[in-house]
């Protein structure tokens, strides 16, 4: 895999991931928010067409994940930001440094994910499995984690200056 930052005309960073398909034949995928690019990765993702790539870094803000199968994936610092992964498999996921602000996770298996210093500001975790998911510095504001499982999740550090709603949620 190789990548690039060419910068657009509005200042943000565009990644292009090159990736290769079934036939080693390259393929370019533009991330920028809202591209159909990232919109092709996500499909790739969810049907796990794509399980040994590093996507640090990349932004997958607004995409549709639901049902997706990420579990033991490596998505460190990805932007997730307002993403619908409602009913994805994320465990043993590392989504440590992401930006999950607004994500939609309810019914998510984050079971044993790694969400150090990731962001949850916002996010809905409605009913999701959060058993023995690192969250150590994890931001929480706003975050609605109600009748979620956490049974043995380490929340070091944890922080939320504004309220979050942990109602109904199993330690």
């Amino acid at each position: 895999m190789t990548t690039n930052t060419p910068v657009t005309s509005d200042l943000l960073p565009v990644i292009t991931i090159v990736i290769k398909d079934i036939n080693e034949n390259p393929v370019f995928i533009n991330t920028a928010p809202g591209n159909t690019d990232a919109k092709t990765l996500a499909k790739c993702l969810w049907r796990r067409y794509i399980t040994k790539i590093d996507l640090s870094n990349v932004c997958l803000s607004d995409l549709d994940l639901r049902g997706a199968d990420l579990s033991d994936l490596d998505l460190r610092g990805l932007n997730f930001q307002y993403a619908n992964l409602n009913g994805s498999n994320l465990n043993g996921a590392n989504l440590s440094g992401s930006n999950l602000r607004g994500a939609y996770l309810i019914g998510a298996d984050l079971s044993y994910a790694n969400l150090t210093d990731a962001y949850l500001g916002g996010a809905v975790l409605t009913g999701a499995d959060l058993s023995y998911a690192n969250l150590t510095g994890a931001g929480m504001n706003h975050a609605k984690i109600n009748n979620a499982i956490m049974t043995g999740a380490d929340m070091t550090d944890t922080w939320a200056t504004q309220y979050v709603d942990f109602t109904g949620t199993q330690k």
